[in-house]
C-alpha cells in the first residue's frame, strides 16, 4: 500500500499474507537510514495486533 492510500483505508479491511485484517494505524519511525512507515493491523477476531511494512499490505473490498 502506498502512503497516500492509508488515510482512506483506515479502519477498513486489508490483505496481509493472504488473510483479512483491519488497518488500524500508520506509524512513522526513524532509524539511521531515515524515516519509514509501518502499518498496525488487527486480526478479524480483534485479538492480535501486527505491525508490518506498508508494502506488505493491500486494500481489500469491504465484502471480503
Amino acid at each position: 500500500m502506498e502512503l497516500n492510500e492509508v488515510k482512506k483505508n483506515l479502519n477498513n479491511p486489508v490483505n496481509y499474507n493472504g488473510k483479512r485484517y483491519t488497518l488500524r494505524a500508520c506509524i512513522i519511525r526513524k532509524n539511521n537510514s531515515g524515516y519509514y512507515y509501518e502499518a498496525e493491523i488487527l486480526d478479524k477476531c480483534g485479538n492480535s495486533i501486527i505491525v508490518c511494512g506498508l508494502d506488505e499490505i493491500e486494500r481489500m473490498l469491504n465484502d471480503g
